[in-house]
């Protein structure tokens, strides 16, 4: 209905009044409905900008902590620093590992979920005006953001005296008890770094450091930096010999030797002359290649090189000798490693009385039930087992009795100062009383004098390992003396 029709209605120009009204009565309702249509779409419309939003919230968010994510992270760092004055301007980052204390028996992912929220939660009431929590790039690792940092003692004060011990609190589960270890690293802007990958790359080294030294925090300094720059080299390094199949790492042997003087084992031993840094450490590579994932390959090395070693001593006619070759704990947890360790010994032509394995207390207790299966399984091979570095560990006496063990190879930690200090002479009868009341041969490592070998084999030890009667060498020399059975006759 055109308006000018409506206007002559009104006005009284028009006879067919009905007509007009009904055509009125029906512009009303189709106004009205075009307006409840449009409200309609308006009201979905909000909705689903109010929907929008609450989805972009949700997708910034981790679902489990309700911390803002990583990427959040990355990029209100780069917006901040943009408009930073570094002549002026100062904040610092300190980036939380959380792990569970006992590191493996409660570490399901469902059981620590609900308690890092809680955790979450509660260090979120700690945070000061213009301080942010992020959630890092796995469940646990947190960041916090601190802003114009101007009292340092302050920060790491609250740090140590308020976060730390909500983090560290006990909590009781379905499964026992947990409890959560924390270290923390930490930067300062601009003193650690005027970029966000440098800033980042610096609170990891800091972070890495803390959790090397088992401190609760480190902060960043120059010292750290260099350590980990000689570690990123090793890194590299390690990765190339694996590709020349560790062409540059050796194997050294260093002997067992009993009360009478005869060598009866030995301790494989990897060496690495680094070509700039000379002579590393076996425990800093060593660790180094668990970081990496590379321990495998080079546990395999190891083993399968100390096999060939052996199995040239036995064609030489030396028949009563084994050799000891340590598996890291990365490598204890690997799937189907007694039948791998099986595998390569059948495939060499050797019978299982002539490898002993040596694993860490900590491997082993990470998981006992796991750990007598892995160890049964060796065993019905014939392969012995060893404790190493025995009682620097936990809930060693409680554990021992039910885990089918052969030899008990007491710390070099006792034996230093085994002929002067009381407690340690204690300790070391205890253990030595313990292993033999269990039938397991004794073996006392880092012997270094006469006095101490023969103050150990008179409290009980069986063999003894130390540079009293050789420090770890070649193959060919190690044949040389096992060669001779009278070659520590005058020890």
């Amino acid at each position: 209905m055109e308006i000018r029709e409506i206007q002559a209605f009104i006005e009284g120009k028009d006879t067919d009044s009905n007509a007009l009204r009904t055509q009125l009565a029906h512009l009303v309702k189709a106004h009205r409905v075009q307006a409840e249509r449009e409200k309609k779409l308006k009201d979905e419309l909000q909705g689903e900008k109010e929907e929008n939003r609450r989805l972009i919230h949700l997708s910034s968010i981790h679902p489990d902590t309700m911390l803002p994510l990583y990427r959040e992270y990355l990029k209100d760092m780069n917006i901040l620093l943009e408009g930073l004055d570094p002549r002026v301007n100062s904040f610092a980052l300190v980036h939380f590992m959380i792990k569970d204390h006992t590191d493996q028996q409660y570490s399901s992912y469902n059981v620590r979920k609900p308690l890092m929220f809680k955790t979450v939660m509660k260090l979120q009431d700690l945070l000061l005006q213009g301080e942010t929590l992020y959630q890092g790039e796995r469940l646990e690792d947190l960041i916090l953001y601190v802003p114009a940092l101007e009292k340092e003692e302050f920060l790491r004060d609250r740090l140590l005296t308020r976060f730390l011990p909500i983090i560290s609190a006990r909590h009781q589960t379905g499964s026992g008890e947990l409890q959560f270890d924390c270290h923390m690293g930490m930067v300062r802007y601009p003193d650690h770094g005027t970029s966000l990958n440098e800033l980042n790359s610096n609170l990891e080294f800091a972070l890495q450091e803390a959790v090397r030294e088992k401190q609760s925090l480190i902060q960043y300094n120059t010292d750290i930096g260099e350590i980990q720059r000689k570690n990123l080299i090793i890194q590299r390094d390690l990765r190339k010999e694996k590709e020349e199949s560790f062409a540059g790492l050796e194997l050294r042997y260093q002997p067992f030797v009993n009360s009478g003087n005869r060598v009866v084992g030995c301790e494989s031993l990897v060496r690495w002359n680094h070509p700039e840094f000379g002579f590393i450490s076996p425990e800093k590579f060593i660790r180094i290649s668990e970081q990496t994932g590379d321990i495998k390959m080079l546990g395999r090395w190891i083993l399968y090189q100390a096999l060939q070693d052996l199995k040239r001593w036995l064609k030489a006619g030396l028949e009563d000798i084994y050799v000891s070759v340590n598996l890291s704990p990365v490598q204890f947890t690997h799937k189907g490693l007694s039948e791998e360790i099986i595998r390569m010994m059948k495939a060499i032509g050797l019978e299982g009385r002539y490898l002993k394995l040596e694993i860490t207390e900590g491997a082993i207790m990470a998981d006992p039930e796991e750990s007598t299966m892995i160890i049964k399984n060796l065993q019905n091979y014939g392969i012995r087992i060893a404790i190493d570095d025995f009682g620097t560990g936990y809930s060693s006496l409680n554990y021992l009795m039910n885990l089918p063990i052969n030899t008990l190879k007491l710390d070099k930690s006792f034996v230093d100062d085994v002929l002067n200090n009381s407690r340690n002479q204690e300790v070391v009868r205890s253990i030595i009383n313990l292993g033999d009341s269990l039938g397991m041969e004794l073996l006392a490592e880092g012997v270094e004098s006469k006095d101490q070998k023969e103050y150990l084999f008179a409290q009980g030890v069986h063999y003894i390992q130390g540079y009293y009667y050789s420090a770890p060498v070649t193959s060919g020399e190690f044949e040389t003396i096992i060669g001779d059975p009278d070659y520590f006759q005058d020890k």
